[in-house]
């Protein structure tokens, strides 16, 4: 395994995941407190709305990948949404205590071979596989 790569898997995204997705995106945005920037909007806000939506949609879609701690449970997640026919990045997310150890990286490739994936005319995430040493990878995914 890389060196500061956490032991995780990957999995895909269910409908009962949506407020599991807001307690690691509201654990993950409190870094930007420390910073000074603080962003306390009601759940009824635009904002917050549109987040929740965006996230309903990709799982809906089965488009969202969740990082998953043996111990600790979920950890992180990416979900990816479509503009246009387009896939795009919709929402990147890692609990703070998590970050800097490769799991929001190890997401963010999953996330690209999803979008591969999509692109070629398959619906939903391919099934995922994590090797040891080298990261998340979907099964059956070649480079083009």
């Amino acid at each position: 395994m890389r060196p500061g790569v956490e032991q995780f898997t990957l999995r895909s995204g269910v409908f009962g995941d949506l407020d599991m997705l807001g307690d690691i995106d509201a654990d993950a945005g409190a870094i930007f407190e420390s910073a000074g920037l603080f962003l306390d909007l009601p759940e009824t806000h635009e904002f917050p709305m549109a987040e929740r939506r965006r996230w309903r949609e990709c799982l809906a879609a089965r488009t969202t990948l969740i990082a998953v701690h043996s111990e600790s449970g979920p950890i992180g997640f990416a979900a990816i949404a479509r503009k246009d026919g387009n896939a795009y990045l919709a929402q990147l997310s890692v609990r703070q205590r998590c970050m800097r150890r490769g799991i929001g990286g190890a997401l963010l490739e999953a996330a690209a071979e999803m979008s591969l994936h999509a692109a070629r005319g398959h619906s939903g995430s391919p099934p995922i596989i994590i090797s040891p040493g080298i990261g998340p990878s979907m099964s059956g995914m070649t480079s083009s």
